[in-house]
């Protein structure tokens, strides 16, 4: 009730400037939008267990890189954990070096003691979480991760980002065929998913140039357990375009509300360049011992407009 008077007693350019305040605030929350999860190439993910929740780390060691292709602009996060032998006690420092071709674009220093936490089939012990961050400028960019100290050789590295090119608004593609539609629950609202299998492509019509966003969830059944790897890969006339190689492991408190014998993975998501004119592409799963994949796509809404 208190703020509720206060906020009467403002009036003439005091009012505007604190409508205007709210305003830049709501605009500025809107543009921050979702981390989400991805992946390096050929990265080798390890389940780590912290109070009970599953995260993915990517294993690097000092005899080798790891690459990380991104989209900009955007926000990317890095997550490090250094890895403990079961003999190396207190803390202890560590230091990556990040690349562009040959341009040193972060030297990033840390150190850390022993977590809590615990990787599901791993020999190491994982260090305390420790984080920075890297804005990626406009424009394509392929980073090399390199680990330069450490007391064991070898680091774990998770990454989220949030791409802030293109539109502020995604438009939904519905394909032009699949093998099956189902709905997921996500945070109480239904999703749409079209279902497909290594036999059962989904045909979907993209009027480029634009960039297709491509959600994917691995579908497990009774057999599969713990993190599972597979690929989505993508076709054009009979000609392979892509393959996107995957990790995930079982949702929680998602589930489909017509499909009660499969349980989906934990979404997946990445992109790829859409070149001018009209394409229609064929998406599979492989690499994989389940029985089929959910995708979702889309693109910038402003790009609903492309034509031939």
């Amino acid at each position: 009730m208190n703020s509720f008077r206060k906020s009467r007693i403002i009036s003439g350019s005091g009012l505007t400037f604190f409508i205007l305040l709210l305003l830049s605030f709501s605009q500025l929350q809107a543009k921050k939008g979702r981390f989400m999860s991805i992946q390096p190439a050929g990265g080798k993910g390890v389940i780590l267990l912290v109070k009970g929740t599953e995260q993915t780390y990517f294993q690097l060691n000092q005899s080798k890189e790891m690459k990380l292709s991104l989209e900009g602009p955007g926000t990317l996060k890095v997550f490090t954990r250094l890895n403990f032998t079961s003999d190396l006690k207190g803390p202890h420092k560590y230091s990556l070096e990040i690349k562009e071709g040959e341009t040193i674009t972060k030297i990033y220093s840390s150190a850390s003691d022993r977590s809590n936490a615990s990787y599901r089939d791993l020999k190491f012990i994982p260090g305390k979480s420790r984080k920075f961050t890297l804005e990626i400028p406009k424009g394509a960019h392929t980073y090399r991760f390199s680990l330069k100290e450490s007391p064991s050789g070898s680091v774990s590295l998770r990454f989220t980002y949030n791409s802030e090119g293109g539109s502020d608004k995604l438009a939904s593609i519905t394909p032009l065929s699949y093998s099956r539609v189902t709905s997921a629950f996500i945070k109480e609202k239904l999703v749409s998913y079209f279902v497909a299998t290594p036999e059962n492509l989904v045909k979907l019509r993209v009027v480029g140039p634009t960039k297709l966003r491509v959600v994917s969830r691995l579908n497990y059944d009774a057999r599969m357990k713990g993190e599972q790897k597979y690929a989505v890969l993508a076709s054009e006339n009979g000609k392979l375009i892509l393959t996107k190689p995957l990790l995930t492991t079982k949702s929680v408190g998602v589930v489909y509300k017509d499909w009660k014998e499969v349980v989906p993975g934990k979404s997946q998501t990445f992109y790829f360049d859409v070149p001018a004119g009209e394409h229609t592409y064929g998406f599979r799963l492989t690499e994989s011992i389940s029985q089929s994949v959910s995708l979702r796509f889309s693109i910038p809404q402003e790009n609903l407009t492309n034509e031939e």
